[in-house]
């Protein structure tokens, strides 16, 4: 599987990003599509989740970590000892170093670097293919 994160852009109108947002809305959260608001039902929705407003940096952080996570799983899935010494180490290291030195540390790619995901992709796809 070719991914390119760098070359994928997305560049939605107003009106998209809202049908993107009910899509997404019925798929996973259809119990929050019966409301009865004529502003809520086109798509307007996740204008209630303050902290994309506020605290931007909240979702941001949440997917940094969350490609990390993937990395280590997807070493998990070669060698469970392994993943776990990475794991253990990064733990013990926290705090200590930054963000990027701790990720350095611990052979973990940044999430900024097109390698993270091209580190995890084939891993996620033999999973999957595994376990469809």
């Amino acid at each position: 599987m070719s991914f390119n994160i760098l070359s994928i852009q997305i560049l939605l109108s107003s009106v998209e990003r809202k049908k993107k947002w009910i899509e997404i809305e019925r798929k996973y959260m259809p119990y929050k599509t019966t409301y009865n608001h004529s502003y809520l039902k086109k798509g307007n929705f996740w204008h209630q989740q303050i902290h994309l407003f506020k605290f931007p940096f909240y979702y941001i952080d949440y997917a940094m970590a969350q490609i990390c996570a993937l990395q280590i799983w997807s070493i998990a899935q070669k060698d469970m000892y392994t993943a776990w010494n990475v794991y253990m180490d990064i733990c013990k290291q926290g705090g200590r170093l930054s963000f990027l030195d701790l990720l350095d540390h611990s052979g973990i790619s940044s999430p900024f670097k097109e390698e993270a995901f091209e580190n995890m992709i084939d891993s996620i796809d033999t999973w999957f293919s595994k376990n469809d």
